[in-house]
C-alpha cells in the first residue's frame, strides 16, 4: 500500500497529535502480508504497520501485546487502530539490530539459547482451547485434542489444485505428499498443554 506523505502524517497524528512534520519516512521490505513504513520524529525511529491482508490481525496483535508486554521482549506498541476506515494499522517503536539470518555463526550457540529462552516465555501463556485466533484472542478455527493440524493443512493443500500444487507441479507435489504421509508422526499433535505459539518459529 503506497501512501502519500499527507496520508501517512494523518495516520501518525492519531498517535502523536502534535506532530506536524516527519524528519524521514521510507517504505520497508520484508512485511510479508503487511505494509511497513519506517518514520523518524524528533530523532526517534518508529514503524507503522498496515494490516493489508486481514483487518482482524490488528486487533489480535494489539491484544497479544497487552497480554505478553511485561514478560516477552517485543517492540513497544505505541498505538493500534483496528477500526480505521481505510486500513487497520499499528505504530511501534523501532528496534535497531540485524536480522537473525545475518547473525555471525560465531554467535550461533548464544543466539540459539536466547531464542529458546524467548520461545519458552511465549509458551508460558496457556489457553483452554487450541486453534487459530480470529478477532482478538477469540479462537476462530478450533483444533481438536489429538488432531494434527499442520499435517492436515499441508496434506489438504497439496491434494487439491492449490497454488502450491500448481507451482510445484504434479510430480513433485505427489512426492511431497508421500513424504509427509511417511513422516506424519513428526508433525506436532494437539495435546493437553495448550499455549501461545509463534508460527514463524521453524
Amino acid at each position: 500500500i503506497y501512501l502519500k506523505p499527507d496520508q501517512l502524517l494523518k495516520m501518525i497524528q492519531k498517535a502523536f497529535p502534535s506532530c506536524s512534520q516527519l524528519e524521514k519516512c521510507q517504505l520497508l521490505s520484508g512485511g510479508a502480508q503487511n505494509t511497513i513504513y519506517q518514520f523518524q520524529m524528533n530523532g526517534e525511529k518508529f514503524i507503522l504497520r498496515i494490516y493489508a491482508r486481514d483487518r482482524a490481525h490488528c486487533k489480535t496483535e494489539k491484544e497479544i501485546h497487552a497480554l505478553i508486554d511485561s514478560i516477552v521482549p517485543t517492540a513497544q506498541l505505541i498505538y493500534a487502530d483496528d477500526t480505521s476506515d481505510a486500513w487497520p494499522y499499528a505504530i511501534l517503536r523501532f528496534v535497531s539490530g540485524i536480522h537473525v539470518h545475518h547473525v555471525s555463526p560465531d554467535f550461533k550457540t548464544s543466539l540459539s539459547f536466547e531464542l529458546g529462552r524467548v520461545l519458552a516465555l511465549i509458551h508460558s501463556f496457556t489457553f483452554t482451547q487450541a486453534g487459530l485466533f480470529g478477532y482478538g484472542l477469540k479462537i476462530a478455527k478450533p483444533f481438536q485434542l489429538g488432531s494434527n493440524p499442520y499435517f492436515e493443512e499441508a496434506a489438504a493443500i497439496l491434494s487439491r489444485e492449490s497454488k502450491a500444487r500448481i507451482r510445484l507441479g504434479k510430480k513433485l507435489a505427489d512426492k511431497v505428499l508421500v513424504f509427509i504421509h511417511l513422516n506424519q508422526d513428526v508433525f506436532p499433535k494437539v495435546n493437553q498443554r495448550i499455549c501461545l505459539t509463534h508460527s514463524d518459529f521453524k
